[in-house]
């Protein structure tokens, strides 16, 4: 992962998808799991940011994070700005969501949150 994203902080988490087309069939599958749970990525404040082909972007990220030219291939970002896993083919996004419901920084939020909800109850 380049400097640029670990330094500066991040407000939500990131899954950063790079696909050759829009009809790639793990970014389909992918799109369809996202819409079924929008909820769940709010909750774990997780954004979806997609690459296509050869878009000077997603050229750019490509050579940055060091993922393959061509292909599918998905990433999940922290907080912090640091790669967390790297997906070749889409992720289930229950398995993403676990993931991320193991780290300490999400573990925190759940501990204020909750300490939120039962001082005002």
């Amino acid at each position: 992962m380049n400097s640029d994203m670990r330094s500066t902080p991040r407000s939500h988490r990131q899954l950063l998808v790079f696909a050759d087309t829009p009809r790639d069939p793990e970014l389909v599958e992918l799109v369809r799991q996202a819409e079924r749970s929008r909820s769940d990525c709010m909750d774990r404040e997780l954004v979806t940011r997609v690459f296509l082909g050869e878009q000077e972007s997603a050229v750019r990220m490509r050579h940055a994070l060091q993922v393959p030219s061509r292909g599918f291939c998905a990433l999940l970002v922290g907080k912090d700005g640091t790669e967390k896993r790297r997906y070749p083919a889409a992720p289930a996004l229950e398995n993403v969501f676990a993931l991320i419901d193991t780290m300490p920084m999400r573990r925190r939020e759940l501990r204020v949150r909750s300490g939120s909800l039962q001082r005002t109850a």
